[in-house]
């Protein structure tokens, strides 16, 4: 059922993303709108970085298995873990736009350290992102400051934006996307079957992605 199911739910997913991100696209076109520039960035980024740990993944549990692809899945790991991270850089000033915060400097500085520490993190050879038995150590270590940077960004979302008819709900999405997340981290690599937490996260950013489209759509008429 998963070699069967899984690749359709992220087939349908990639499409989604680019297609979400195109459309981000066209309604910049008609206002050059900034925050929704920010907005097709950042949902063009999701799709891509996640294409390339998604694709190698379709093909290994269609064809010869996920064990025949630990280069192209750990590859497109460590790509995933850039792009989510700059993700949520993108969404952060997106949020500082839209509701034209003053005084931002010391909250933009947390960002890019946590975002510039993580990406460090992810870049050293202790990672193992090309064994078969990657390290689960480094694991833990390069998402404490992506865990960090999430922390702070549903605070945010729910500071700001909690009576906004378009992002009221960014910080549940965001801290669920997050607990999925974490939970694939910590016991995927023992049980394997709950890698597919995965999932709801995916669905999670999806949910996010809509509720810019109602934002931009809006936007784009008035």
């Amino acid at each position: 059922m998963q070699r069967i199911m899984e690749p359709i739910f992220e087939i349908g997913y990639l499409l989604f993303a680019f297609i979400a991100g195109g459309i981000f696209l066209y309604y910049y076109s008609k206002k050059r709108d900034i925050k929704v520039l920010l907005l097709a960035l950042m949902t063009l980024l999701l799709g891509a970085g996640d294409a390339f740990h998604l694709i190698p993944r379709m093909i290994g549990l269609i064809g010869d298995g996920l064990e025949h692809h630990v280069f192209s899945l750990g590859l497109g790991k460590l790509i995933t873990s850039v792009t989510m991270t700059v993700f949520y850089l993108l969404f952060y000033f997106f949020f500082v736009k839209k509701y034209d915060k003053q005084e931002t400097r010391p909250l933009t500085i947390a960002f890019l350290a946590l975002a510039a520490i993580r990406i460090a993190l992810l870049a050293l050879p202790q990672n193992g992102w090309f064994d078969a038995d990657p390290s689960f150590l480094f694991a833990i270590l390069r998402n404490i400051p992506f865990l960090l940077l999430g922390a702070l960004f549903i605070v945010i979302a729910f500071r700001w934006a909690r009576e906004d008819r378009d992002f009221k709900w960014t910080y549940l999405l965001v801290s669920f996307s997050f607990l999925f997340y974490m939970g694939t981290v910590l016991f995927a690599p023992t049980i394997p079957l709950l890698g597919l937490l995965m999932l709801p996260k995916t669905v999670c950013y999806i949910l996010i992605i809509v509720c810019a489209l109602r934002y931009a759509a809006r936007e784009a008429k008035e």
